[in-house]
């Protein structure tokens, strides 16, 4: 029986993405333990797409599977880049314990109705204090994007794009036009539209905490070429699903897309304290251009299903949610999107390892054999 093309998108939303790393330490092991012969599942990731910290996500895992430098890509490699990230990421020296523990504890307050003091990441004196910040304590991986993605991905240059399987898509927002940019491994070598670091970071370029990030000559119309300046990619498509699609060969599209779904789409009661609403105006907004990816796709297979003569260039995909158990997800706030500390992000991954588990254990048969024209399978799986 041929092996299921699978594409995975890691939906943004924080910190949270520690979820998403338990999710694809747990898939990447499922599938390195059928390569390496075992009778288990019977899937090929053939894409991955991401915004924001589950940008970082997908592109350490499409980092790892790819050979660069004399080294082979894996599974296991990629498991690796995922927890060397982390472990890179998470508030490690006292000096960061103590800073995170004072952010995360400001923007709870604030989200209780505290005036917050606001300062433009563009503010002289902000560029001062950030350029001594390893004076303190802090590692430059810690509070630099840039250095992080340097230390994390240290062979990036000896990719050879073009030639990596699987496809990697990275959503972010381009600021001048408000166009949504959907940066693409597959993009014709040299283009500024392919995978850079600069790409990694514009997606999770917050604009309350980085300036834009800009990249040069990406933005073109009637062959007139200029710099563009990105924010995050919860702007836009959050994450990218459908160039899995469109404009793809047929035969490189994917069987299934599985969806890592951090903000959850339904809530039991309305909320009513100020912090409650913030939580769910914040989580709306995630959801939004995500459901509107779905549609997409909901659309194309409705086609597929009343038309099948008419379209032989199209092809039914199914769509599955990988999602929190409600009771972690309902203690989650805005505030622990920026939590970086050790034990709640383990606690994440842990979650992540367990759901992704129960998951593929499932997995077909019991994820539902959903309708031709479902947009996804929001349930338990």
């Amino acid at each position: 029986m041929a092996a299921k093309r699978i594409a995975i998108a890691c939906q943004g939303g924080g910190i949270n993405a520690a979820f998403t790393w338990g999710v694809l330490r747990t898939i990447l092991a499922e599938k390195a333990a059928r390569d390496a012969g075992r009778d288990g599942q019977r899937f090929d990731i053939c894409g991955l797409s991401g915004t924001s910290a589950r940008a970082l996500c997908a592109f350490m895992t499409w980092y790892g599977l790819a050979n660069k430098g004399g080294q082979v890509g894996s599974p296991e490699v990629a498991v690796a880049a995922l927890d060397h990230l982390w472990e890179t990421f998470a508030a490690r020296t006292p000096a960061e314990i103590a800073f995170n523990a004072m952010a995360v504890g400001m923007l709870r307050a604030q989200s209780r109705g505290l005036p917050a003091a606001r300062v433009s990441p563009y503010n002289a004196a902000l560029d001062m204090v950030m350029s001594r910040l390893d004076r303190f304590g802090l590692r430059p991986e810690f509070y630099d994007f840039g250095a992080l993605m340097e230390a994390c991905a240290p062979d990036f240059e000896a990719i050879e794009q073009g030639t990596v399987t699987p496809r990697l898509l990275i959503g972010a927002v381009e600021v001048l036009s408000g166009n949504f940019v959907a940066f693409d491994s597959a993009a014709e070598p040299g283009s500024r539209r392919g995978i850079s670091l600069a790409a990694v970071r514009a997606s999770g370029t917050l604009p309350e905490v980085r300036k834009a990030e800009q990249i040069d000559g990406v933005t073109c119309v009637d062959g007139v070429c200029r710099d563009g300046y990105f924010w995050d990619g919860l702007f836009s498509q959050n994450p990218p699903i459908r160039e899995f699609v469109s404009r793809t060969a047929l035969d490189r599209r994917p069987d299934e897309i599985w969806v890592v779904r951090i903000n959850p789409q339904e809530q039991d009661d309305p909320p009513e304290s100020f912090e409650d609403i913030e939580d769910r105006r914040n989580e709306l907004a995630g959801n939004l251009s995500m459901n509107q990816e779905l549609a997409f796709i909901q659309t194309v297979n409705g086609w597929c299903s009343r038309f099948p003569e008419m379209l032989c260039d199209r092809k039914q995909i199914t769509v599955r949610t990988i999602k929190m158990s409600k009771s972690v997800s309902d203690k989650l706030d805005v505030a622990s999107k920026f939590d970086r500390a050790p034990s709640f992000i383990e606690k994440l991954r842990r979650e992540g390892e367990t759901r992704a588990s129960e998951w593929l254990a499932s997995w077909p048969d019991g994820v539902g054999a959903w309708p031709a024209d479902a947009v996804y399978a929001d349930g338990e799986g």
